[in-house]
């Protein structure tokens, strides 16, 4: 396994080191690596997979075309740029479509503007979407029980667009930084631990963080929003609505819902360094609670993104052995040898 883990590394390097910007993409089955280049070398990767495969992209190349139709694990190089000043980032320039046979997949350490979609009216179950910068999650359908999404988990990820449940129950919202709304949840959907941004765009005559939410828990949250805000925060009926942050007085739940140990009316300057309310993420921002012993949460998890069960992570670092530095030699030696200086850290988590 070392060795297969040196071998992309070096790979990766090499992508980010040509003036062409060669991509070259690892594809990880039973234990043996196959490479693939080029313009296609996604594509080509990706119909070579079988259930079960890895396929790793590295950072500084541009990809589309990403369709998953087998139970496939993708790990690009990270989206923080704390985190990927030596590798670059893996980005997706076009949609992601998780698509019938994909089941079981997991998604980590990408970077697109783009949207994810799950494919219409289609059950796939036990999607994991981890440590990506995304535009919108999208469950397509038209609320047709028998094919409903089940047992996605969406975590520590920023997504600047929103989140649409109208195909989808059993699924984690957790620890996550959204710009959007999320809304369209009929049943069983957890949203913990999220950092959720005030939108400016009115739906449905308000300005709702979480409308259409019902029979679903929504706890351990930090909700921020301006003053003016009138609106309620969320609208939906039979919901729990428990340890939440709500930075002003505005009415919190609409609707039959059960509202408890939540922390109201704690103003605009909950982060450290805030000086008013923010309306979108910011990588230069510090999202850490000035105070977090005030706001212990749901079984004293802890309020907000880095408190909870599955904290996010500094940097959001990818899973894989992570290249934090490298010092590539602009040319071969008199020998014909290539001097490559790399530090590498192993990653737990």
């Amino acid at each position: 396994m070392k060795n297969l883990i040196s071998l992309f590394i070096l790979c990766l390097l090499f992508a980010t080191y040509t003036q062409a910007q060669q991509i070259t993409v690892a594809l990880h089955h039973n234990g043996k690596a196959t490479m693939f280049y080029g313009s296609n070398a996604f594509s080509d990767a990706n119909t070579a997979a079988v259930d079960g495969d890895t396929i790793y992209l590295p950072g500084n190349s541009y990809y589309s075309g990403i369709n998953i139709s087998h139970k496939l694990v993708i790990i690009g190089a990270g989206v923080n740029p704390d985190s990927t000043s030596a590798t670059g980032k893996s980005y997706i320039v076009s949609d992601i479509n998780f698509m019938a046979g994909s089941d079981g997949s997991l998604i980590h350490g990408i970077y697109t503007t783009n949207n994810i979609h799950f494919n219409n009216n289609t059950r796939i179950n036990d999607i994991t979407i981890s440590r990506c910068y995304l535009g919108g999650i999208y469950f397509d359908g038209s609320f047709d029980t028998s094919h409903t999404c089940r047992n996605t988990v969406v975590e520590q990820n920023i997504i600047t667009g929103s989140i649409q449940f109208d195909n989808a129950e059993y699924t984690i919202i957790r620890n996550n930084f959204i710009q959007g709304r999320l809304y369209n949840i009929t049943q069983n959907v957890l949203i913990e631990n999220n950092d959720l941004f005030y939108s400016t765009e009115a739906w449905n005559g308000g300005q709702y963080t979480i409308y259409g939410i019902n029979n679903s828990v929504v706890r351990n949250n930090i909700f921020t929003y301006p003053a003016s805000h009138t609106s309620c925060y969320i609208v939906g009926d039979n919901n729990e609505i428990v340890n939440n942050i709500f930075p002003y007085p505005g009415n919190p739940s609409c609707y039959n819902n059960t509202y408890a140990n939540n922390y109201p009316v704690v103003g605009d300057t909950i982060f450290v360094a805030q000086t008013g309310y923010y309306s979108s993420f910011d990588f230069s921002k510090n999202y850490n609670l000035k105070t977090p012993s005030l706001y212990a949460g749901f079984y004293s998890n802890g309020v907000g993104v880095y408190g909870g069960m599955k904290p996010m992570k500094v940097a959001m670092v990818p899973i894989n052995p992570h290249v934090i530095s490298k010092t590539i030699a602009p040319s071969t030696d008199n020998s014909g040898n290539l001097n490559i200086n790399v530090k590498v850290d192993a990653q737990n988590k």
